[in-house]
Protein backbone atom coordinates (compact mmCIF):
# COMPACT_ATOMS: atom_id res chain seq x y z
CA UNK A 1 0.00 0.00 0.00
CA UNK A 2 2.47 2.31 0.66
CA UNK A 3 4.50 2.20 -2.47
CA UNK A 4 1.62 2.11 -4.26
CA UNK A 5 0.35 5.74 -2.34
CA UNK A 6 4.43 6.65 -3.24
CA UNK A 7 4.04 6.08 -6.95
CA UNK A 8 0.42 7.65 -6.62
CA UNK A 9 1.91 10.82 -5.19
CA UNK A 10 4.70 10.84 -7.68
CA UNK A 11 2.03 10.74 -10.47
CA UNK A 12 0.28 13.74 -9.08
CA UNK A 13 3.54 16.13 -8.52
CA UNK A 14 4.05 15.51 -12.41
CA UNK A 15 0.47 16.07 -13.22
CA UNK A 16 0.99 19.18 -11.37
CA UNK A 17 3.93 20.37 -12.99
CA UNK A 18 2.29 20.28 -16.35
CA UNK A 19 -1.01 21.83 -14.89
CA UNK A 20 1.80 25.23 -13.86
CA UNK A 21 3.38 25.22 -16.95
CA UNK A 22 -0.55 25.57 -18.58
CA UNK A 23 -1.06 27.94 -16.11
CA UNK A 24 1.92 30.20 -17.05
CA UNK A 25 1.33 29.95 -20.65
CA UNK A 26 -2.42 31.13 -19.94
CA UNK A 27 -1.21 34.11 -18.11
CA UNK A 28 1.40 35.19 -21.17
CA UNK A 29 -1.52 34.94 -23.31
CA UNK A 30 -3.66 36.82 -21.57
CA UNK A 31 -1.02 39.67 -20.76
CA UNK A 32 -0.57 40.05 -24.29
CA UNK A 33 -3.89 40.33 -25.11
CA UNK A 34 -4.37 43.18 -22.96
CA UNK A 35 -7.71 41.75 -21.29
CA UNK A 36 -9.01 43.96 -17.94
CA UNK A 37 -8.96 40.45 -15.67
CA UNK A 38 -10.80 40.38 -12.80
CA UNK A 39 -10.01 37.59 -9.84
CA UNK A 40 -13.15 36.54 -7.45
CA UNK A 41 -11.76 35.48 -4.66
CA UNK A 42 -13.10 34.46 -1.06
CA UNK A 43 -13.45 31.86 1.51
CA UNK A 44 -15.01 28.70 0.63
CA UNK A 45 -18.44 28.13 -0.04
CA UNK A 46 -19.31 31.50 -0.09
CA UNK A 47 -20.87 31.81 -3.92
CA UNK A 48 -17.87 32.41 -5.72
CA UNK A 49 -19.43 29.99 -8.46
CA UNK A 50 -22.70 31.53 -8.10
CA UNK A 51 -21.74 34.88 -9.12
CA UNK A 52 -19.52 33.57 -12.19
CA UNK A 53 -22.89 31.93 -13.37
CA UNK A 54 -24.65 35.08 -12.73
CA UNK A 55 -22.32 37.26 -14.86
CA UNK A 56 -21.83 34.97 -17.61
CA UNK A 57 -25.97 35.06 -17.80
CA UNK A 58 -25.94 39.13 -18.35
CA UNK A 59 -22.96 38.72 -21.07
CA UNK A 60 -23.64 39.12 -24.95
CA UNK A 61 -20.62 36.91 -25.45
CA UNK A 62 -19.43 34.32 -23.96
CA UNK A 63 -18.16 30.98 -25.55
CA UNK A 64 -15.41 28.61 -25.80
CA UNK A 65 -12.37 29.74 -28.16
CA UNK A 66 -9.07 30.60 -27.72
CA UNK A 67 -8.70 33.92 -24.94
CA UNK A 68 -12.09 33.22 -24.29
CA UNK A 69 -12.17 29.69 -22.02
CA UNK A 70 -8.63 29.91 -21.17
CA UNK A 71 -8.68 27.10 -18.68
CA UNK A 72 -11.87 25.71 -17.00
CA UNK A 73 -12.07 28.72 -14.36
CA UNK A 74 -11.88 31.60 -16.56
CA UNK A 75 -14.25 33.20 -18.91
CA UNK A 76 -13.78 36.14 -21.26
CA UNK A 77 -16.93 38.22 -20.71
CA UNK A 78 -18.04 41.17 -23.42
CA UNK A 79 -21.43 43.26 -21.69
CA UNK A 80 -23.98 44.75 -24.31
CA UNK A 81 -21.95 48.16 -24.00
CA UNK A 82 -19.05 46.25 -25.42
CA UNK A 83 -17.06 46.27 -22.18
CA UNK A 84 -14.71 43.32 -22.33
CA UNK A 85 -12.66 41.74 -19.11
CA UNK A 86 -11.85 38.06 -17.97
CA UNK A 87 -13.08 36.77 -15.15
CA UNK A 88 -11.62 34.12 -13.08
CA UNK A 89 -12.75 31.98 -9.90
CA UNK A 90 -10.85 30.99 -8.38
CA UNK A 91 -10.25 28.37 -4.98
CA UNK A 92 -11.72 29.00 -2.21
CA UNK A 93 -9.60 29.94 0.84
CA UNK A 94 -9.34 28.18 4.50
CA UNK A 95 -7.82 28.48 7.68
CA UNK A 96 -4.56 27.17 8.38
CA UNK A 97 -3.76 25.47 4.76
CA UNK A 98 -1.84 22.28 5.32
CA UNK A 99 2.07 22.64 4.13
CA UNK A 100 1.33 19.63 2.17
CA UNK A 101 -1.62 21.28 0.55
CA UNK A 102 0.22 24.48 -0.13
CA UNK A 103 1.49 23.47 -3.57
CA UNK A 104 -1.25 22.19 -4.83
CA UNK A 105 -2.99 25.39 -4.28
CA UNK A 106 -0.31 27.76 -5.26
CA UNK A 107 -1.06 28.01 -8.97
CA UNK A 108 -4.74 28.57 -8.34
CA UNK A 109 -4.47 31.26 -5.78
CA UNK A 110 -1.47 33.27 -8.26
CA UNK A 111 -4.23 34.27 -10.82
CA UNK A 112 -5.43 36.25 -8.25
CA UNK A 113 -2.11 37.85 -7.94
CA UNK A 114 -2.29 38.42 -11.81
CA UNK A 115 -5.61 40.08 -11.93
CA UNK A 116 -6.02 43.54 -12.27
CA UNK A 117 -9.01 44.01 -9.58
CA UNK A 118 -10.63 41.75 -6.99
CA UNK A 119 -14.35 40.98 -6.15
CA UNK A 120 -13.93 39.32 -2.50
CA UNK A 121 -17.41 37.48 -2.00
CA UNK A 122 -18.44 37.35 1.37
CA UNK A 123 -20.58 35.26 3.09
CA UNK A 124 -22.37 37.79 5.68
CA UNK A 125 -25.13 35.07 6.73
CA UNK A 126 -22.34 33.14 8.31
CA UNK A 127 -21.22 34.12 12.01
CA UNK A 128 -17.81 33.65 10.92
CA UNK A 129 -17.94 36.21 8.69
CA UNK A 130 -14.90 38.06 9.88
CA UNK A 131 -12.19 35.26 10.52
CA UNK A 132 -13.22 34.26 6.54
CA UNK A 133 -12.69 37.79 5.84
CA UNK A 134 -9.26 38.07 7.47
CA UNK A 135 -8.23 34.87 6.42
CA UNK A 136 -8.86 35.75 2.61
CA UNK A 137 -6.61 39.17 2.87
CA UNK A 138 -3.77 37.35 4.63
CA UNK A 139 -4.10 34.72 1.53
CA UNK A 140 -3.93 37.59 -0.59
CA UNK A 141 -1.27 39.53 1.49
CA UNK A 142 1.08 36.61 0.86
CA UNK A 143 0.75 36.03 -2.47
CA UNK A 144 1.35 39.64 -3.76
CA UNK A 145 -2.56 40.73 -4.30
CA UNK A 146 -3.12 42.94 -1.76
CA UNK A 147 -3.13 46.30 -3.36
CA UNK A 148 -5.49 45.46 -6.12
CA UNK A 149 -8.80 47.17 -6.38
CA UNK A 150 -11.16 45.47 -4.39
CA UNK A 151 -15.08 45.26 -4.38
CA UNK A 152 -16.34 43.79 -1.37
CA UNK A 153 -19.21 41.49 -2.32
CA UNK A 154 -21.68 41.12 0.48
CA UNK A 155 -23.35 38.03 -0.48
CA UNK A 156 -26.26 35.51 0.87
CA UNK A 157 -28.08 38.59 1.84
CA UNK A 158 -31.53 36.41 1.24
CA UNK A 159 -30.23 34.59 4.55
CA UNK A 160 -29.74 37.76 6.72
CA UNK A 161 -32.56 38.15 9.16
CA UNK A 162 -31.00 40.82 11.84
CA UNK A 163 -29.21 42.95 9.35
CA UNK A 164 -27.86 45.31 12.68
CA UNK A 165 -25.14 41.81 13.76
CA UNK A 166 -23.23 43.01 10.42
CA UNK A 167 -23.92 46.52 10.10
CA UNK A 168 -20.36 47.63 12.29
CA UNK A 169 -18.41 44.86 10.08
CA UNK A 170 -20.02 46.06 6.74
CA UNK A 171 -18.89 49.61 7.75
CA UNK A 172 -15.47 48.69 7.69
CA UNK A 173 -15.37 46.83 3.90
CA UNK A 174 -15.43 49.50 2.08
CA UNK A 175 -16.63 49.74 -1.33
CA UNK A 176 -19.06 47.26 -1.13
CA UNK A 177 -22.19 45.84 -2.61
CA UNK A 178 -24.66 43.78 -1.12
CA UNK A 179 -25.72 40.82 -3.50
CA UNK A 180 -28.00 37.59 -3.57
CA UNK A 181 -26.97 34.80 -6.17
CA UNK A 182 -30.81 33.52 -5.74
CA UNK A 183 -32.65 36.63 -6.70
CA UNK A 184 -29.67 37.90 -7.76
CA UNK A 185 -29.71 41.07 -6.03
CA UNK A 186 -26.69 43.69 -6.74
CA UNK A 187 -25.07 41.39 -9.79
CA UNK A 188 -25.81 44.94 -12.23
CA UNK A 189 -23.85 47.16 -8.87
CA UNK A 190 -20.97 44.52 -9.39
CA UNK A 191 -20.69 44.99 -13.44
CA UNK A 192 -21.01 48.29 -12.85
CA UNK A 193 -18.33 48.81 -11.02
CA UNK A 194 -15.97 46.16 -13.36
CA UNK A 195 -17.10 48.81 -16.08
CA UNK A 196 -15.70 52.04 -13.74
CA UNK A 197 -12.32 49.97 -13.52
CA UNK A 198 -11.90 48.67 -16.80
CA UNK A 199 -12.74 52.07 -18.35
CA UNK A 200 -10.20 53.80 -15.53
CA UNK A 201 -7.06 51.18 -17.51
CA UNK A 202 -8.68 51.65 -21.33
CA UNK A 203 -6.38 53.71 -23.86
CA UNK A 204 -8.62 56.51 -24.88
CA UNK A 205 -9.19 57.98 -28.63
CA UNK A 206 -11.13 60.95 -28.87
CA UNK A 207 -13.61 61.41 -31.37
CA UNK A 208 -16.07 63.69 -33.17
CA UNK A 209 -19.89 62.95 -34.13
CA UNK A 210 -21.79 65.26 -36.25
CA UNK A 211 -25.18 66.43 -34.26
CA UNK A 212 -27.29 64.56 -37.47
CA UNK A 213 -26.55 61.73 -36.45
CA UNK A 214 -28.04 60.37 -33.18
CA UNK A 215 -27.60 56.89 -33.88
CA UNK A 216 -23.72 57.19 -33.08
CA UNK A 217 -24.46 59.68 -30.32
CA UNK A 218 -26.35 57.22 -28.79
CA UNK A 219 -23.77 54.48 -28.83
CA UNK A 220 -21.22 57.22 -28.08
CA UNK A 221 -23.06 57.98 -25.11
CA UNK A 222 -23.01 54.39 -23.49
CA UNK A 223 -19.44 54.00 -24.78
CA UNK A 224 -17.92 56.79 -23.66
CA UNK A 225 -15.33 56.91 -20.94
CA UNK A 226 -16.39 60.54 -19.97
CA UNK A 227 -19.56 62.83 -20.48
CA UNK A 228 -19.65 64.35 -24.14
CA UNK A 229 -18.23 68.35 -25.46
CA UNK A 230 -20.81 69.63 -27.26
CA UNK A 231 -21.03 72.80 -29.36
CA UNK A 232 -23.24 73.70 -32.33
CA UNK A 233 -22.49 71.21 -35.01
CA UNK A 234 -20.76 68.08 -33.25
CA UNK A 235 -20.12 66.49 -30.27
CA UNK A 236 -16.64 64.82 -28.85
CA UNK A 237 -16.08 61.98 -27.16
CA UNK A 238 -13.38 60.16 -25.30
CA UNK A 239 -14.10 56.18 -26.56
CA UNK A 240 -11.69 53.22 -25.65
CA UNK A 241 -9.36 52.79 -28.31
CA UNK A 242 -11.25 49.39 -29.41
CA UNK A 243 -14.69 50.77 -29.98
CA UNK A 244 -16.71 50.36 -33.05
CA UNK A 245 -16.61 54.35 -33.56
CA UNK A 246 -12.26 54.45 -32.88
CA UNK A 247 -11.31 54.31 -36.06
CA UNK A 248 -14.06 55.85 -38.08
CA UNK A 249 -14.23 58.96 -36.29
CA UNK A 250 -11.23 59.54 -34.43
CA UNK A 251 -10.40 63.44 -34.80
Amino acid sequence: DRRLLEQRITRIKKDMVKVERTRNLHRSRRRRTQVFHVAVVGYTNVGKSSLMRRITERSVFVRDMPFATLDPLTRRIELSDRTAFLLTDTVGFVQDLPHSLVAAFRSTLEEAAEADALLHMIDISSPDARTQIETTDKVLQEIGAGDRPVLYVLNKADLVRDDSLNAAMVQTLQPNMTTSMVSGQGIDGVLDWIRYHVRKVERAVRIRLPLDRPDLIEHAEKSALRPGIWSSETVEYDVPDNDVLAEDWAC
